[in-house]
């Protein structure tokens, strides 16, 4: 029975993300074609318009960042390692066609928020493909 409980709580947090993604990506007339959730994190994208939201929703931080894939040139995948090679960070680099606009960094994983790394290398090889196939 716990077992269940957990996994309903979890639908409903995820069906939630989902519902303020998803209308945020609508007053702006997107729509989203794919999109995750894990941990405190979220990603969409509108591939219509060529847009990615991400969105990171936590106790300490809720923060929403609407990026306009036509102006990105790169999106690379950074991985940021102590002195014993442990991940202690995972994100996407987004670089600006205009080089004087800063780069973006999408965090998908810190050690000091998520204790155990997960499947976010699979995820975040994943969206790399994904929004590299809408920048070509």
């Amino acid at each position: 029975m716990p077992f269940l409980v957990i996994t309903k709580k979890k639908a409903t947090k995820r069906k939630n993300k989902l519902k303020i993604l998803t209308h945020s990506v609508q007053k702006m007339n997107g729509a989203i074609y794919k999109n995750e959730f894990w941990n405190h994190y979220g990603i969409g994208l509108d591939k219509t318009n060529k847009m990615l939201y991400f969105s990171t929703q936590s106790e300490e931080e809720n923060s929403y960042e609407v990026i306009n894939l036509k102006s990105i040139i790169t999106c690379s995948v950074i991985k940021k390692q102590d002195n014993s090679n442990s991940i202690t960070g995972l994100g996407l680099q987004l670089d600006f066609t205009d080089k004087s606009k800063p780069t973006v960094y999408l965090s998908f994983y810190e050690r000091d928020k998520n204790i155990v790394l997960v499947n976010e290398l699979d995820l975040i090889q994943r969206w790399s493909t994904t929004i590299n196939e809408q920048l070509s």
